[in-house]
């Protein structure tokens, strides 16, 4: 039990950080003067963490139950 806290707490942390870091970079390209070198390179905003709008992630097979596999 305590690896599945501490692998669900490092992957809470890692989502965490892709979020603040896609809200900085964005930030960073609308204040100037970044947004000025962001468009000579042509750096784009990023979309960000997101989830899917159908329920497909959340849906498991009977496949799925009869042989459970976890493939690292």
């Amino acid at each position: 039990m305590d690896e599945l806290r501490d692998t669900a707490d490092k992957l809470m942390y890692a989502r965490r950080t892709l979020i603040d870091l896609t809200a900085s970079y964005n930030t960073m390209l609308v204040t100037v003067p970044s947004a000025w070198v962001g468009s000579v390179f042509g750096f784009t905003q990023e979309k960000g963490l997101s989830m899917p709008d159908d329920d497909s992630h959340s849906k498991v097979t009977t496949e799925d139950l009869k042989d459970p596999k976890v493939s690292l």
